[in-house]
């Protein structure tokens, strides 16, 4: 395991070891088995048909294209908006964010507004934000069985019904920044809170530039000159302190140049027989395993990402992880398609609470097939 990965991995069990933990029910094994006989009777059919090796050296071409990306700022007059704006930014902030497509930290808001914003939200969560949520009483009872339904869930699209939260994602040390890099025809399509209460896990490494997600289709549609990159990016505004203890944020600065471990996260929904077919078959069973029988969404994107990992060698060579800790107040501008994730919260009384606007370009589609495709 190369430098990177090894400090990527800190404090990560191996999928190995987290798959010896689950105790599997007899049906369950015997669908994991059922499942390798699958896999290996698609390898056989894979090395006699010549049509599934042609169609599996085509989407090896097609991977191609996702290596090689880079980040192009997109404001057209740039001086033009810095004679109006403080906060709009330099040439040479432009091209660091080109180069790493991180941004920050910078404040937005004096410590003291951010913890009543936290406030705020969590007194919103079940008496208002539940209510009109974007998910249906019907997706809420399975997240309540689940025990998962929350703020982060609740808070999702609310921006618009609370004047705090539009006034903060409007602000110009945000929205002057964002314009800098997307231009001044500019939306932001997403809002979320991100709380992690003491004890909760890390949000696995990933990726995203359309967000297609576990859709069936992506939720932007950027114009082809648009570099992947840029199709949209986040701002993440911390509401209180944000420490390694508690879930900072990590991100790998510069890793937009190579999607393709979102581009075969995306493949493994649409073909997951030739996906796994491609996973060595000695890292084939805790993927299994794991993938399907882990609580929990940091499990199963773990599976998903060795999965990945393993068909992508050297995909992290040369890069370095960095943590990014906040004050309350502060944010960070980063694009989506750097690999990113967060620690988990080790305390046993630090409410971590984060609020997160998506930004796009005028001409970047947003949800060209409908708000909810599945």
């Amino acid at each position: 395991m190369n430098p990177t990965l090894n400090e990527m991995m800190r404090g990560v069990a191996p999928l190995e070891q987290l798959a010896r933990t689950l105790s599997l029910t007899p049906a369950q094994r015997l669908r994991v088995r059922l499942l390798h006989g699958v896999v290996a009777a698609w390898r056989q059919w894979l090395r006699r048909s010549h049509r599934a090796r042609a169609k599996r050296e085509a989407f090896q071409l097609e991977l191609r294209r996702h290596t090689g990306l880079t980040l192009r700022g997109r404001h057209p007059d740039l001086p033009g908006l810095r004679a109006r704006s403080a906060h709009a930014l330099s040439d040479d902030a432009v091209a660091a964010f080109e180069r790493e497509g991180v941004l920050g930290p910078f404040e937005v808001l004096p410590p003291s507004e951010a913890e009543a914003l936290a406030e705020h939200l969590d007194r919103w969560h079940e008496p208002d934000l539940t209510p009109t949520s974007v998910f249906p009483t019907r997706i809420q009872d399975v997240f309540r069985r689940a025990g998962t339904w929350s703020l982060a869930w609740s808070s999702h699209f609310q921006a618009h019904r609370k004047r705090p939260l539009w006034e903060l994602v409007t602000s110009a040390p945000i929205a002057h920044r964002v314009a800098s890099l997307l231009g001044e025809d500019v939306l932001c399509w997403r809002t979320q809170a991100f709380p992690k209460p003491p004890g909760a896990p890390g949000t696995f490494w990933h990726q995203a530039s359309v967000f297609r997600e576990a859709a069936k289709r992506p939720k932007l549609a950027p114009p082809p000159a648009c570099p992947p990159g840029m199709a949209q990016l986040t701002v993440w505004v911390a509401l209180r302190d944000v420490t390694m203890a508690n879930g900072a944020l990590r991100i790998l600065p510069g890793t937009f140049a190579d999607s393709r471990l979102e581009a075969l996260g995306s493949y493994a929904q649409d073909h997951l027989l030739p996906f796994l077919a491609e996973v060595p078959p000695e890292r084939l069973d805790a993927i299994l395993r794991v993938g399907l029988y882990s609580s929990g969404s940091f499990g199963r994107a773990q599976a998903i990402f060795d999965a990945t990992l393993s068909q992508l060698e050297g995909l992290f060579d040369d890069r370095e992880v960095r943590d990014l800790t906040l004050r309350a107040g502060q944010a960070v501008v980063f694009s989506s398609l750097n690999v990113h994730g967060s620690y988990a919260n080790t305390t046993t009384d630090q409410h971590r609470l984060a609020f997160a606007g998506r930004y796009t370009a005028g001409d970047v589609a947003v949800f060209p097939d409908g708000p909810f495709d599945n």
